[in-house]
């Protein structure tokens, strides 16, 4: 899963010293759980910058670490001493105090003189372009119980197709590129597998993690580079990767797009695992380039974040599902001094159930759930008892809502509500509660809306609090 959160003592210790990088485009400052990396051509330069006991620590690796001249002389002088040849004066890495710009173009040109990736600098081409909305770089994706984690290169806001997108990027002289002995291009299984990890990953983990990057880069102050990304408002997801293949020249983006023979096997395992193909030079490309001399579009389909018939309220799940009396209700919760109790008491008077009784205990489940007569058809109630912290993890969640699917789909139940239920990772900071919230949020608005669009149900999701309705 992909976590991207900071918290607000470490936004506020971030944004005097990230002010000297805001109007840099050549560095890139990427969020991740707690730390933020800053990127120059492709690669991380400073790593891990985060909270440390209340101070700010991170990493930086020895070969990018300038070092100060010891005397205005060019040369360090030696001489023999007790261990052998010893310097006079032994030269230091230099500072990087408040990142002053002076400071950082040392820092740039020592990278530069020892680190040289061509594919790294087709990278550096692209997000240092103003036209590309760079939401976050090299997004790693691990499956639970696999050693290896996939990691693509961007994630960017698409301008044309008004949605949230993967880029892979690659060197025309990549051999994972071509077909060797008549088999697919290695690039093509591995286009393949970002397009099953979005398939899988979009609400919990891609979707959350570009919305929480936008907002804290604008936090951090990066909003000017994110001017054409909207405020966050249910963004979609394009279903596949684009692949970008940089460092070509014309006669290479001819025989591409021409599908001559050694390009054949490529082409062709692109047109199901990719959105588009965009073919550059080394100074990169517009990402959000519609199909052109130099691209070519294959599948620009999204997924929706919520469909037309998602009907996000304000209110009382017992209320409602009273009022409908029809399809399938899910209230998630417990029993306690809460809300949760006087809402419950109050329905089960109305229909004359045992008002002391627990409702969470496990009488109400899937298999075995309250029935209320209705007018055309029995209304269903199921209660599901909150976990951990009062609340459920994204696992646990997404099986539930599996499960719930499962049952719409095989009884034919006309509605479908409920009030869904935060994540474990609430805590004592009402911001980062916020911020939980308004995430888990997003995902049960993601979840049901692909419900009630394929199985073609109405969704109600309604909540005692103002979390759904500040989603609209």
């Amino acid at each position: 899963m992909l976590s991207r959160q900071l918290s607000k003592d470490l936004i506020d210790k971030l944004k005097p010293l990230l002010s000297n990088i805001v109007p840099d485009r050549d560095l890139q400052c990427e969020i991740r759980s707690e730390s933020v990396t800053i990127y120059y051509r492709g690669a991380a330069l400073i790593r891990n910058l985060h909270l440390e006991r209340g101070r700010l620590a991170g990493e930086i690796h020895y070969k990018y670490v300038p070092l100060q001249r010891p005397s205005p002389r060019p040369y360090v002088q030696f001489a023999s001493g007790p261990s052998g040849l010893e310097f006079h004066a032994v030269p230091a890495p230099l500072p990087l105090n408040d990142f002053a710009p002076e400071v950082l173009q040392e820092y740039k040109r020592m990278m530069r003189s020892v680190s040289f990736n061509p594919e790294a600098s087709v990278i550096h081409g692209i997000v240092t372009r103003p036209e590309n909305q760079i939401v976050d770089q090299e997004l790693k994706f691990q499956r639970s119980g696999e050693n290896q984690a996939d990691k693509i290169d961007i994630c960017h806001f698409d301008t044309d197709q008004q949605c949230i997108a993967l880029a892979e990027v690659k060197g025309i002289h990549d051999p994972r590129l071509y077909s060797r002995d008549g088999e697919v291009p290695e690039v093509v299984e591995q286009l393949r597998r970002y397009r099953g990890q979005i398939a899988d990953c979009r609400d919990e983990c891609i979707v959350n993690a570009a919305e929480a990057c936008i907002s804290l880069k604008r936090k951090l102050g990066f909003g000017n580079r994110l001017d054409s990304t909207p405020a966050l408002s249910n963004l979609r997801l394009m279903k596949k990767p684009v692949l970008v293949i940089g460092d070509c020249s014309k006669e290479d983006v001819r025989s591409i797009l021409n599908r001559d023979s050694q390009w054949v096997m490529l082409m062709e395992g692109l047109q199901e695992e990719a959105s588009k193909l965009i073919l550059c030079g080394a100074q990169g490309c517009n990402l959000s380039a519609p199909d052109g001399s130099q691209t070519h579009v294959f599948d620009l389909s999204c997924w929706t974040n919520r469909g037309e018939r998602v009907a996000l309220k304000q209110g009382d799940i017992f209320q409602e599902t009273l009022e409908n009396r029809s399809g399938l209700a899910v209230v998630f919760g417990h029993i306690g001094f809460n809300e949760m109790k006087s809402a419950w008491k109050a329905f089960a008077r109305r229909l004359e159930l045992a008002e002391d009784s627990d409702p969470f205990s496990g009488q109400y489940g899937l298999e075995n759930p309250l029935v209320i007569d209705g007018q055309d058809q029995k209304c269903h109630v199921v209660f599901i008892a909150e976990e951990q912290n009062h609340g459920m993890s994204d696992e646990r969640l997404a099986e539930w809502i599996d499960e719930i699917r499962r049952r719409i789909q095989n009884n034919g139940y006309s509605r479908f509500v409920t009030n869904g239920v935060m994540n474990v990772d609430h805590g004592h900071d009402p911001g980062l509660n916020r911020i939980s919230e308004d995430r888990r949020a997003q995902c049960l608005i993601r979840h049901f809306s692909e419900i009630c669009e394929s199985l073609n149900v109405p969704v109600t999701l309604i909540s005692m609090n103002d979390v759904f309705i500040r989603q609209e």
